[in-house]
């Protein structure tokens, strides 16, 4: 893991507990994310939409990420511990948070 991939990690932890603990924030997370993540340190491509969906009680979503345009070699086809975009689920332990390899910054 880089150091920039470290820090892109404790940013989201950030913004997700800031999420979580202030009302305020989260809906203007929810309305305007790429200002939000701007302000953490975090750019997003221009010409990229952003969407955030909240989890909650019996509700996960699953994102399909982007087909990579090209070739895809064996690797790149793999599932790989804190890679997967299942909301709520480590490829690692299988339990967010467990194992601090799953990506989302809660530990």
């Amino acid at each position: 893991m880089t150091k920039q991939d470290r820090f892109q990690q404790k940013q989201w932890g950030q913004i997700v507990a800031r999420a979580w603990a202030d009302p305020e924030f989260k809906t203007r997370f929810l309305s305007d994310p790429q200002a939000v993540l701007r302000e953490h340190g975090l750019e997003v491509e221009a010409g990229v939409e952003m969407r955030v969906v909240e989890d909650g009680p019996g509700i996960r979503h699953v994102v399909l990420p982007a087909c990579p345009a090209g070739e895809l070699v064996e690797e790149e086809l793999s599932p790989t511990p804190g890679t997967d975009s299942y909301s709520g689920w480590c490829g690692g332990c299988g339990h967010c948070g467990r194992c601090h390899r799953c990506g989302c910054g809660c530990a």
